[in-house]
């Protein structure tokens, strides 16, 4: 997407202005152009109370109004889904936490439809989301094809199509991220100690606190989407961080501190500063400046490199992990995934041609690992 046209859909949402320098784009570019974005409901939500803005776009109005109706009416059946797999998790003992997208659609967005989202975030221990399986599978859902192994995978996902032909999928996962250098750095015991209650998805339902989605938003942004920023991610830290009470401040700092990822969430909010205005707590940027300038870089800051190879995030995970052998096995689990795993990665390929699948996967992916992002 071209820079200038990136800069002029965050001014709309910044400042309600920038209306004017798309007014002879076809509706059609701009609308793709801010759900690439994932803001196309935030902006049409803020074309609808922009009177002026309105009158001189009918089009554009139309178009993105169109949009935001359908969204709306498609979040009230998602949103059913969600309260119903919930319930169904607590009536077996099972209250898995909801967060990241799906979560702050309901706390810190306008409405929920203005966070578009593909998939609903959960977080439970490993032993739970084991029995959570045919709780899904109850449910009609089914897994999807994933590889498997203890460092390389975070998470299961499930998914089904409903009788009006939505697609509803579920991410559940045990660690807060795949990369091993992220993985633990907040632990499913601290988020569970501070969640709070969700209550519009039901009465059992709850999220991890503000302070610890800020953080998440932060992780989540460079460890899963190195070198490809969309403005959603900036909006989850906007809305986060400009909300933070100043009683609040000292614990994200803290966090930010004794986990290591003070320059990731530096980033994340000067990112988001520049580009939606966000007015920040007083001290917050300034600790972690501070952080950042007495302790240097932190281990997961590697992610916040321009140019990042995939070998580089390897060996930043390798040295993430405490002894030889769990970095064993994560190299023997990058080059050797499951049999299942790589079957159906290759259209279910007959099992006697496995030694050929593994040799061409390593000599296809060999120059990707030394490839600049």
């Amino acid at each position: 997407m071209p820079q200038g046209l990136t800069e002029c859909l965050g001014r709309m949402l910044r400042a309600g202005d920038g209306w004017s320098d798309v007014r002879d784009l076809p509706p059609a570019d701009l609308l793709n152009a801010a759900r690439e974005e994932g803001v196309h409901l935030l902006v049409a939500a803020a074309l609808n109370q922009n009177r002026q803005a309105a009158t001189a776009c009918p089009t554009l109005l139309a178009t993105f109004q169109a949009v935001l109706r359908e969204a709306v009416a498609t979040e009230l059946v998602a949103r059913r889904e969600l309260t119903q797999v919930a319930a169904t998790l607590a009536a077996t003992g099972l209250h898995p936490l909801v967060f990241k997208g799906a979560a702050l659609a309901f706390t810190h967005y306008p409405f929920p439809a203005s966070r578009p989202r593909v998939d609903v975030d959960f977080m439970m221990s490993t032993e739970a989301a084991t029995r959570a399986e045919s709780v899904f599978a109850g449910l009609g859902y089914a897994p999807l094809p994933c590889t498997s192994g203890t460092l390389v995978r975070s998470q299961v996902s499930y998914a089904r199509v409903d009788r009006y032909g939505l697609t509803h999928t579920f991410d559940v996962h045990w660690r807060i991220s795949i990369p091993p250098v992220f993985a633990n750095r907040l632990s499913l015991e601290e988020l569970t100690e501070t969640a709070v209650p969700l209550p519009a998805l039901g009465p059992t339902v709850r999220t991890v606190d503000p302070v610890h989605a800020l953080a998440i938003a932060c992780i989540h942004r460079v460890a899963h989407h190195h070198g490809h920023e969309r403005l959603i991610w900036l909006y989850d830290i906007h809305l986060l961080a400009g909300a933070l009470r100043a009683t609040e401040v000292e614990r994200f700092l803290r966090i930010a501190r004794d986990r290591s990822i003070s320059a990731v969430c530096e980033q994340g909010l000067t990112n988001a500063c520049e580009r939606f205005g966000t007015a920040l707590p007083e001290g917050l940027m300034e600790g972690l400046h501070q952080h950042v300038a007495r302790r240097g870089q932190d281990p997961t800051a590697v992610y916040l490199r321009s140019h990042l190879r995939k070998v580089d995030v390897l060996l930043s995970d390798l040295r993430a992990l405490p002894t030889w052998r769990p970095r064993l096995t994560l190299l023997r689990e990058h080059v050797f995934p499951p049999a299942d795993f790589m079957r159906q990665s290759y259209r279910r390929s007959p099992r006697a041609f496995l030694p050929a699948l593994y040799a061409w996967r390593f000599i296809e992916g060999a120059g990707g690992w030394f490839k600049k992002r």
